[in-house]
């Protein structure tokens, strides 16, 4: 078992990891939440897409490639979390602000980590 601080050290790390592998950079800054001891949440600031800029510009929707970009990194996201962590997750959620450049990830676990207090840390 991890401690609270080596877990979120680790979840830092795979989740900039996925980032690099998809994106071809990682985030610009990143915190990881940990809430109920069963929901992980991580905020992070990333750099859109330069292809996707390109296209919006030109007046082209992006929504579609973004769902599928945003379904592909979910799900390698889930499969390093489990692999790499042993982690039991229930299901991955992810929303990107494209003005903010702010993305939201949702981790809800099968069971509680086991970690104590049930609050926000």
């Amino acid at each position: 078992m991890h401690s609270l601080t080596e877990l979120r050290l680790e979840i830092t790390r795979i989740n900039n990891q996925v980032n690099i592998e998809h994106y071809g950079y990682g985030v610009k800054s990143q915190k990881v939440f940990f809430i109920n001891d069963q929901i992980i949440l991580i905020l992070a600031h990333n750099r859109r897409v330069s292809a996707l800029n390109v296209l919006d510009k030109l007046g082209h929707d992006t929504r579609d490639i973004n769902a599928v970009l945003m379904h592909s990194f979910k799900e390698r996201l889930r499969q390093c979390l489990e692999e790499e962590l042993r982690l039991d997750i229930s299901f991955v959620s992810k929303d990107y602000d494209t003005p903010t450049e702010t993305a939201t990830t949702v981790i809800m676990l099968k069971k509680p980590l086991g970690l104590g207090n049930d609050t926000l840390r």
